[in-house]
């Protein structure tokens, strides 16, 4: 989610949106979306979305970016306006605008604007009068004659107060003869305690909505704006590895802060920043999507903030070296060279050791145990191709560029769709093993499947999809197994698909072996 500029009210504009990207990989960018008026939904002030009123769908920009349409009805409320999009295939992308008057607006962006006009227009000379004349009138001996005397109560006061006529001016006259230089007027506005002491009350009021809630004000304009900015801020209670516990008065509905960014503003670990994955309304304990470096505490001053996309989620999780969710890449994989014959030289320990291990369906790595005794996980997801690999005297291995790497690289950057082969044509294959995973958080495994005939089907060269021979079973941990006959693998592309209840359906690519 993220703050998307200032809109004038009741007037038709284009926003750009976005960036969408793959809902499996969380990088993609998504080109070719179909984002009708329906799908693009509206909040005025918090209220319950709506589909927006300007018919037009939204078209694809550049690098998963949309334009959107949005009329004068859209636009027709002052405040805040959250717009949401989720459409399948894509991750959910919201942003925030804030909808000011036509005449705030046009002194602020129109050329030739002027907020000094707004402040000109308020009247000046009934508050003070012309060249004091009004606050000379007011002031004089015939209105102080009005106090009461008879008991002494003002008048000796006054008396003294216009002693000095050479400061204020004779009896009767008033204030009307006191003059301040220019340079006297510049002291008072620039340098004085009092004028400073004033500029550091506005500057720390507390901004809140029982006192500054005047519609159309400056102190809820800044009000607004800031709640679109930050979320929340406060000091935590705890911290531990991956998590931090956030101030008692902190929202209790699990999950709000979902997809916001934490970020560490002032004590222990100030400076440090992550997603957060999960929150416990109940103990107010967040989880972010990596380590801190410097563990939190009961002194550590947090903000949280709205995240575009997480796409750092993806970025810190998928690739990070020694992460025992997803291996990493060689990291001598530059050293490989391929060769006039149309092969590759590569470390063999290294890249064999690997890759096997990033193939296992994501993040099935740290799930080994569940197999069958004697089972290899590798085994069911890549197969080095038969008479393309061989290990020479160096250590080194000659490949098949084309079928090693190509396979491999198309397994490591999968989403939710794997790639397998070394499987043959026509053969049956028994104890097939697939993951499925939660449809909320699209990691976590999906246990309690029950897969009836028509959850587990397969596709034949292009074919249309039909059921399998046989039903998966469960395993562990969100693991299933099916028996594969030797009707599911007859042909030479084979694509099977898996689904279930509340998880995210699950395609894999089959290439078969003669």
């Amino acid at each position: 989610m993220s703050f998307g500029g200032i809109l004038k009210q009741s007037t038709a504009v284009d926003v750009i949106i976005g960036p969408f990207v793959d809902s499996g990989d969380g990088d993609a960018e998504e080109i070719s979306l179909t984002i009708n008026r329906a799908d693009v939904l509206l909040s005025k002030n918090g209220q319950p979305g709506v589909q927006k009123t300007d018919v037009t769908a939204a078209a694809h920009d550049a690098d998963g970016m949309y334009n959107c349409e949005l009329d004068a009805t859209d636009t027709d409320t002052v405040g805040q306006l959250t717009l949401w999009v989720h459409v399948a295939g894509a991750l959910f992308v919201r942003h925030d605008y804030q909808v000011v008057e036509e005449n705030v607006y046009d002194a602020i962006y129109i050329s030739g604007g002027d907020i000094g006009t707004l402040i000109n227009a308020i009247p000046t000379t009934a508050m003070r009068g012309t060249e004091n004349a009004a606050l000379a009138s007011e002031v004089t001996a015939a209105r102080m004659s009005e106090l009461d005397d008879s008991v002494g109560k003002m008048v000796n006061q006054v008396d003294e107060i216009r002693t000095d006529t050479g400061v204020i001016g004779t009896a009767g006259a008033g204030l009307s003869n006191i003059s301040l230089p220019a340079t006297g007027l510049d002291l008072i506005l620039k340098s004085s305690a009092f004028a400073l002491a004033i500029a550091d009350a506005i500057a720390d009021e507390v901004l809140i909505g029982a006192d500054h809630n005047v519609t159309n004000s400056l102190g809820k304009r800044i009000r607004t704006i800031d709640e679109a900015l930050v979320i929340s801020s406060g000091t935590a209670q705890a911290g531990a590895a991956a998590t931090i516990t956030l101030a008692a008065g902190e929202s209790s509905t699990d999950d709000i802060f979902q997809g916001d960014r934490i970020s560490i503003v002032g004590g222990t670990g100030e400076g440090e920043h992550g997603i957060c994955t999960l929150y416990d309304g109940g103990t107010k304990i967040a989880t972010v999507h990596h380590n801190w470096v410097i563990q939190p505490d009961g002194t550590s001053e947090y903000e949280l903030t709205p995240a575009d996309v997480d796409i750092s989620t993806w970025e810190h999780t998928a690739v990070a070296a020694g992460d025992t969710a997803i291996a990493a890449a060689p990291t001598n994989f530059s050293a490989m060279g391929i060769e006039s014959d149309g092969h590759v030289h590569g470390d063999i320990k290294e890249w064999l050791g690997t890759a096997p291990l990033a193939l296992t369906a994501q993040r099935v790595a740290v799930l080994v145990g569940a197999y069958l005794a004697g089972q290899n996980p590798a085994d069911f997801v890549l197969t080095t191709p038969a008479n393309k690999l061989t290990t020479e005297s160096d250590g080194m291995a000659h490949a098949d560029v084309k079928e090693w790497l190509g396979v491999a690289m198309n397994v490591l950057i999968s989403g939710q769709v794997d790639s397998a082969v070394g499987l043959k044509k026509n053969t049956a294959v028994s104890n097939y093993a697939f993951l499925m995973v939660d449809d909320t958080d699209h990691v976590t495994g999906k246990t309690g499947l029950t897969f009836a005939a028509a959850n587990f089907q397969r596709s034949i060269d292009g074919g249309a999809f039909a059921n399998s021979t046989n039903v998966a079973t469960e395993l562990a941990n969100g693991m299933y197994i099916v028996d594969l006959s030797a009707a599911d693998l007859n042909g030479d592309i084979i694509v099977l698909k898996a689904t279930g209840s509340a998880a995210d359906d699950r395609f894999i690519v089959i290439k078969t072996e003669a």
